[in-house]
């Protein structure tokens, strides 16, 4: 059954908050698609310039921390 999965990009003093979401299977394919999302970020050139503040939260329908992922 899937589960709708929120990516937040998170720091001290801002973030980009996911308010769409994304239907996925496992827990661990929503840390895959993460890992995925973020070397994409990087090789674009995407990721905030001083981005070591940030992380990647990842939350469920009703908010429950699944995983963070330091940038």
């Amino acid at each position: 059954m899937t589960q709708r999965y929120y990516f937040h990009l998170v720091a001290s003093v801002d973030e980009i908050v996911d308010t769409v979401g994304v239907e996925i299977e496992t827990e661990e394919q929503a840390r895959r698609d993460a890992l995925a999302v973020i070397l994409e970020m990087q090789d674009a050139g995407d990721l905030p310039q001083d981005h070591a503040d940030w992380r990647l939260e990842i939350r469920t329908w009703n908010d429950q921390l699944i995983l963070v992922i330091s940038l």
